[in-house]
This record gives C-alpha cells, structure tokens and sequence, in this order.
C-alpha cells in the first residue's frame, strides 16, 4: 500500500521545511487543526468547541482556505484576518500581538500567524479567492472559486495577492502537507456530508470535502468532525449562557474589523448570524483513523474515486510550441481543450509525429494503474499508437487515441513508478503537429483520495450574456439574470434583467467560453405580478430546442430538464406574454452542466 506520507510528498513537492508545532511540549493537552473556508466560520459554526479547545490547554492552529474577500480590496480580507487574530488574542486573554512564519509548504508561500502571548495558538492563510454562495467566484477575482475547481470548470486557482496557484491536485496536496506537518490528533472542518445547492455557502462545502480526502491519506491517529454552515438555523438553537455569551463577544471582537457584518449584538440578534451563533451542529462523523492499515473501501463516508496526479510531476517533451502556448505542461493543466476551441489548453510539437514524447517526472514514488489519454480536438493530429514506460524499464501498449476529443483509457496492474513517458509510434496520415489535450495519471487502490460526488454545476455566470434589450439606466442589465442573486422589483430592481418595454420576441443569450453539457435550465420570472413570460424556448448552439412552459409568477423556479446537450451558447426566446406585461425579463437563470 502506499503510505500517506509518499503521496504527501507526491502531492505537495516537499514537507522538509513546514514547521512541526505539535512536537512542542506545550501540546501535551492535545493538538487541533481546523480548516475553514472564511475568517469567521470557526467563530460562528465551530464555536463553542473553539472556545473549549483553547480554555483546555489544547495546541490549536486555523487555516483559512480563502481570503474571505467577498470580491473587495485587500483592506478589507486583511482586515478580516486582523479581525479574527483579534478574536483568538481575546478568547485567549492576551495582547493581540503576533509573530508571522512561512507553513513550509514548497512553492506555495502561505504565512503563519503565530499568537506570542499564547504560542499554542495559531493561524494560517492561504487567501484564495471568495467563491460566493453560489460558487461563481468575484469578478475582481477573474470569477475564480473553489467549487469551480473542485468540479473541473477551472483548471487551477490562483491566490487574491498572487502568492501562490494551485490546480486541484496541488490544493489536495497542501492541505495534506498543511494536515502532516501539524499532527493534529483532531481535526475539524465544515459540512462534508451535503451538497452544493442545499442552501450553504459552495467554499465551506469545498473545503470540508477536500479536507475530508486529506484525512483519509493522513495516518496519524485522529477524530474529524464536520460542522454545517448556513443550514443549521433551520434547527433548534442549542448553544445557551455562558457559552453562548462568550461566543457572542468573541464573534463582536472579530466584527470590529468586518464592515461588512454586524457590530453589536442587538444588531446580529436581527439577522441570520445571530441564529447561528445560538447554533453549531456537527454532520455524520466518518470512522477514526489511522487508515494505512485499511483499504479505502472499508472507511466509512463519502465514495471513493482516485486523484488524477499528474499535475504533480514535473513535464518535458520531445518538443513543445511555445510562440503559441501549445507547452507540455498544458497537458496536465486539468482542462481537456486545445485548437480549435482554445489552443493554449493544449501540448503541441513542432512538426513531431512517430517518435514524439511527453515525460512526467514525479518527485515522488507513486503506484499507477490507469493512465487516461485525450488526443488534440482537431481532427487532422491523431496519435494511431503509443507505449507507456515506466521508471523501471517495463512498457504498456497505447492504442489509437479517440479523434472526436473522447477520453482513451489504458489500465494495467499496478506500477511503482516514479516517472511516466508517453512515446508516440504511429500518427495518422494527415498529422502535422502530434500532441496531447490532456494526460490523466490515476493511483492504485490504496492511494485512492475520497470525494463525494459533487452536484452538477450552474455555469450560467460563465457565461457571456446579452440581451435583445436591457434596462441600464435602472441597473437592470443583462449580466444580472445570472449574477447568482434571484430577486428583482419590487424587492430589488437591480438584482434582475429587464428589456425595454420587450414582450414576445424578447430574448436573452449565454454565450459559454467553452462547449458546456447542460441537462437542465431553472427560470425564475420577475418576481412582481405584472410582468409574466407564459411560454419560451431555450435554443443551443447546434440549432435544437426545449420548449419552456409559463414561468411561476410567485417568484419561485420554473426547472426545464432535457437530454443532455452539448453547447457553446444558450438562448431563451420568449414567445408569449401575460395581457399585463410591460417590461418581460428574469430574475435569474441557472443553467446546469451534467
């Protein structure tokens, strides 16, 4: 079996400098790691454990996967982080006082707030971007998010000062390097028993399944436990005096810095975050650990599937064309695309055919048993046969690679290997530049990482939007019918898309930057009663159609589902109105890929 601490390194590079607090005899009451999405999330969903942690001696450290930034200025997520030192420094009873260290992690600079007065204490920050509740990401941000990444939208995220980028594969890694170099004997994180869509925020469901795979692979005897977010208003409220006074006031000394929350407790008694506070649930606990004695299969919780890692390794090639962005490491990048579509997704050589290779060097040993291979989309470069060889000498056979962008998949027993090299043998008759779209290298069952299986995706605000009309002088474009927020007049006029006295004939276009599959479309009309489409029809890019009924007037969705449909683009196209319609429009569109 492989061993975590391999694939730690495989993952992340390198643990030799990241800090090993727990080894501190001041732990001796025990070491806690929790790993949240936003500066106040322990605060409010993990409290009062927190609270107990720290009044017990225990060693506890934080990482914050995001920056919180909610699509503001850095004043505002480093305020945020000043916010919450504040808030440890006070349940901790000392000056806010800190010293600042690196975590260790190489290549991903990530700082370390360390609490003088009390060094047990500790903080880390890793500032990738606020993916939003809906998980389409800030515009300031280049609509980045954790759950686009986690579903394979994006291919890799890039921190809000630019410190550090991560494909998925390489986030995996640092959380586990981030988990291994600490030795937490418990670990606490957010809800990884739900689902994006069921009303929490999509970072605190990415992060708790990402740190639920890390918890699989760290061998360590330890506990893990999921707190939920957002949804647990919805239950009775279980936290009571003192400790609910003492979560209050520690949440307040956090709010000073947080201008975008409440400040005083009359004011949080108002809103949702005075429901959470009187609230912290854990979910279903998966089974205590070490598991290196255990086959995935047997540990309780989400499924298994195994980590692409190919990301992981350094690339080389026979060739590569980088005047037009076609490099070999484009074929591990985590997005399958290339020319015609987007070039700079592809590797590509310079006139290579028979003979041509691409090399992966891990740092690490890892155990493969499934390489899965994309050829360029187009369809003159086609790779007709290939061999695998691995670090000792033994070679796997390739066959044709699908032309039409389909994946091509080779198993084989495992190999313990510690580089991979494709090497092409036969192309076709037309191909005048051999490569790849992607390379996908899996790891044998005992390295298997577990995820649940996301939720399809609303890619709607991916998408370019335009409309036959919009209302701009009232804020009523376009761009709002998928800007995650369903509402509109006479609540809020600008949070909906509205044409200019457009009835039938009125429509509104998605145009994606690159072909989607969509299965369904969630239409939410404008929620005042006067203005109501009463029929519609949704039209891809390939000229086919789904008729739409008469959308709800009560403001709730109106859901069209279908065959799956590949597509570049998506139009709906009113067809009728109510007799009271003046202005038609959406208060939002969700548009689902499979």
């Amino acid at each position: 079996m492989l061993l975590a601490s391999a694939l730690v390194a495989a993952l992340s590079g390198s643990l030799a400098t990241a800090p090993q607090a727990s080894a501190d005899e001041g732990c001796a009451a025990g070491t806690a790691m929790n790993v949240v999405a936003h500066q106040d999330d322990d605060l409010i969903f993990q409290n009062p454990m927190l609270l107990s942690a720290i009044r017990d001696g225990l060693c506890v450290r934080t990482v914050y996967v995001t920056a919180g930034d909610a699509n503001d200025s850095e004043d505002y997520w480093s305020a945020r982080e000043d916010g919450v030192k504040a808030a440890y420094a006070h349940l901790a009873g000392v000056p806010d006082t800190w010293s600042v260290s690196d975590a260790g992690v190489a290549g991903h600079p990530i700082p370390v707030a360390t609490l003088d007065g009390a060094p047990r204490l500790s903080l880390t920050f890793m500032r990738l971007p606020d993916g939003y509740r809906d998980g389409r990401g800030g515009s300031n941000y280049g609509n980045q998010s954790l759950q686009k990444l986690y579903t394979g939208l994006i291919g890799n995220i890039t921190a809000v000062n630019g410190s550090s980028s991560y494909t998925l594969a390489g986030l995996q890694g640092t959380l586990l390097a981030l988990i291994t170099s600490y030795q937490p004997d418990r670990i606490s994180t957010l809800d990884f028993a739900g689902t994006y869509g069921d009303g929490d925020h999509s970072d605190h469901h990415t992060v708790a399944y990402l740190v639920h795979a890390a918890h699989q692979l760290y061998t360590t005897p330890h506990t893990i436990t999921g707190y939920q977010g957002y949804p647990n208003k919805k239950r009775p409220s279980n936290v009571a005096d003192p400790e609910l006074a003492a979560k209050t006031e520690a949440f307040l000394v956090y709010a000073q810095h947080d201008s975008k929350t409440c400040t005083t407790a009359l004011d949080c008694s108002t809103n949702s975050i005075g429901a959470w506070l009187s609230r912290s649930y854990t979910v279903a606990v998966p089974a205590a650990v070490p598991v290196a004695a255990k086959e995935v299969a047997d540990v309780e919780g989400p499924a298994a599937v195994a980590a692409n890692v190919a990301a992981t390794a350094a690339v080389t090639a026979s060739s590569e064309n980088t005047a037009s962005g076609q490099t070999a490491v484009k074929a591990v990048d985590g997005v399958i695309a290339g020319h015609p579509v987007d070039a700079t997704r592809e590797w590509a050589t310079l006139s290579g055919k028979a003979g041509s290779y691409l090399n992966l060097a891990f740092p690490a040993p890892v155990t493969l048993n499934k390489v899965v291979l994309y050829d360029r989309p187009n369809t003159n470069d086609q790779i007709t046969g290939a061999t695998l060889t691995f670090s000792d000498g033994t070679t796997v056979p390739v066959p044709a690679l699908e032309n039409t962008g389909q994946a091509t998949t080779v198993t084989f027993p495992d190999r313990a290997t510690t580089s991979l090299r494709v090497t092409v043998t036969t192309v076709s008759g037309t191909t005048r530049n051999v490569g790849l779209a992607e390379l996908q290298a899996y790891p044998g069952t005992a390295a298997t990482l577990p995820f649940p299986v996301p939720a399809p995706a609303n890619v709607a605000a991916t998408a370019a939007v335009s409309a036959s009309s919009e209302n701009t002088a009232t804020g009523q474009a376009a761009a709002k019918a998928v800007d995650g927020v369903i509402a509109g007049h006479p609540v809020d006029a600008t949070k909906e898309w509205a044409t200019v006295g457009g009835k039938a004939g009125s429509y509104l276009n998605l145009a994606f930057p690159a072909p989607v599959t969509l299965n369904k479309v969630v239409l939410y009309d404008r929620p005042n009663t006067n203005d109501q489409i009463t029929g519609a029809t949704l039209t891809f890019s390939d000229g086919t159609t789904v008729p739409v009924p008469a959308l709800e007037n009560t403001g709730k969705g109106t859901t069209i589902t279908f065959s799956d449909r590949a597509t570049t683009s998506l139009r709906v196209t009113v067809t009728t109105v109510s007799g009271t319609t003046r202005n038609v429009g959406l208060a939002e569109l969700q548009a689902y890929a499979n």
